[in-house]
């Protein structure tokens, strides 16, 4: 089940995905990368950081997560 802890590093893992992504198509942009290839790569890291979030988010919304979520300190 998803904790305090995991959902954390969720987020951040989500973050990182994102960032790759803008990072792969910037490569691209510059030509370090060919275009094909990292625009498909930078598309692939940021749609797959934005189903990490909308799974995270889904799953923190059933009852008994959202009860464990909701004694977490912040």
């Amino acid at each position: 089940m998803l904790s305090c802890t995991s959902l954390r590093y969720g987020i951040l893992l989500a973050a990182m995905l994102l960032l790759a992504g803008f990072a792969a198509e910037l490569l691209s942009v510059i030509g370090i990368l060919p275009i094909v290839t990292g625009s498909y790569l930078g598309l692939l890291l940021a749609a797959s950081a934005v189903l990490l979030i909308l799974g995270l988010f889904l799953v923190s919304m059933l009852p008994p997560v959202a009860r464990r979520l909701a004694e977490c300190e912040r």
